[in-house]
């Protein structure tokens, strides 16, 4: 029955594909062929689910018959179809390039961390996500091996299953029609992150007016652990040449660990491009870029403020953070640099007159005001107890900033 589940897959791709024409006629080039996948599974998978639903009481074998009779119907509007086939998709080399560059990451990402010896009936799992693998094989294996329509939990007698488990269910499917567990997997995985790559490379540069840049960059980050961790990365594993960071990077058995900053900079960092997504979303970025630079300060702050609060857990844990490595006094006095740095940029905006005297006077009265307090408190104790409390007076000085921002507009 490998033929009937290899037949699936390209129908289930093409049928997607004429869904992605017929509904959004201007996804041209690579955005289209990322779409058709996504749309083809999402709807192929789910017609395999209810239909299998219906022969369930019926026979043993309900999800072979869903699976048949959902390939018959995809073939059946393929033929039916065929004609929008001819629609302009406009591909370029490049793009070739680009898709063929990221399925080969994909393959090799999937690839490296599961793989089945059928001879053996031995599973391979990489050290790291074995225990995601120990949760969703037996899921899987429930509907290839037996009949689980139920949805009952392979793991917890008499309990259903509460977890979205219809990516399971296709592996499992695929497994029962004969294809290979570690193909069965592999295989939906990688091309399924291709178009997830493909599809962010395209929104940010959708958002971003047209700006290829800023969706490659949108990539790295998302497979950067969405931040900025590669250039902790590089501080950590310093290399010197291209050849030796993609070589490190290649045998990586463990995540990047972040110092020594612990991901504060990446944090405040995040913390800012909240305001920015947002402004890029009402189409005013420019009115951004300053609650975004408050933030980013301001967060960078009260992370110090935490880390010197978990110093002697992260002690234990072998973190090196920046308390850690250069002392509490040290700490206190960068904060003091920072905080320098916020309270003479809360002036710009009104010297200028981006704000309003409302901003002003929240600004001078409560927001710079508490920020000192909460440094000259800083100074004066060093205790847990302390500490948790100005990483609170931070926290709400946060909230105190947005309001004279909102206020001054």
């Amino acid at each position: 029955m490998e033929i009937i589940a290899i037949i699936f897959l390209i129908t289930s791709y093409l049928s997607g594909y004429l869904l992605t024409v017929r509904f959004f006629p201007s996804f041209k080039n690579l955005l289209r062929v990322a779409s058709a996948y996504v749309l083809g599974i999402l709807v192929s998978v789910w017609l395999v689910f209810l239909l299998s639903l219906i022969f369930y009481h019926l026979t043993d074998h309900a999800m072979v018959m869903g699976f048949i009779l959902t390939t018959t119907i995809l073939l059946a509007f393929v033929v039916h179809e065929r004609a929008l086939f001819k629609s302009h998709i406009d591909l370029r080399l490049s793009h070739v390039i680009f898709f063929s560059v990221a399925l080969f990451y994909s393959w090799v990402l999937f690839s490296s961390t599961f793989d089945y010896d059928g001879k053996l009936d031995e599973i391979k799992i990489s050290r790291l996500i074995y225990s995601d693998y120990g949760f969703h094989i037996p899921l899987i294996r429930s509907f290839s091996l037996g009949n689980n329509l139920s949805l009952e939990h392979p793991l917890y007698a008499h309990e259903s299953i509460r977890y979205h488990f219809l990516f399971d269910f296709m592996v499992g499917v695929l497994e029962k029609m004969g294809i290979p567990l570690d193909y069965a997997l592999t295989l939906p995985s990688a091309l399924l992150w291709t178009s997830l790559l493909v599809l962010i490379y395209y929104l940010a540069k959708g958002l971003f007016f047209g700006s290829r840049f800023v969706g490659f960059v949108s990539i790295a980050l998302f497979l950067l652990n969405s931040s900025l961790a590669f250039v902790e990365f590089i501080k950590k594993y310093p290399h010197d040449s291209l050849s030796s960071v993609i070589n490190s990077w290649w045998r990586l058995r463990d995540y990047v660990a972040f110092g020594p900053w612990d991901g504060n900079i990446i944090v405040a960092f995040l913390t800012g491009l909240v305001f920015i997504f947002g402004g890029v979303i009402v189409e005013n970025s420019s009115a951004a870029i300053i609650p975004a630079l408050f933030a980013f300060l301001i967060n960078l702050i009260r992370e110090l403020v935490k880390d010197m609060q978990d110093v002697e857990g992260d002690k234990g844990a072998g973190i090196i953070t920046f308390p850690i490595k250069f002392g509490f006094l040290r700490t206190k006095y960068l904060m003091i640099i920072l905080s320098a740095i916020l309270i003479i940029m809360t002036t710009i905006p009104f010297i200028y007159e981006i704000y309003k005297i409302e901003y002003f006077v929240v600004v001078m009265v409560i927001v710079n005001p508490l920020l000192i307090f909460t440094i000259k408190k800083l100074f004066d104790d060093d205790s847990l107890k302390n500490l948790i409390k100005i990483s609170n007076l931070l926290k709400l000085n946060m909230v105190f900033g947005l309001i004279a921002i909102y206020l001054g507009k």
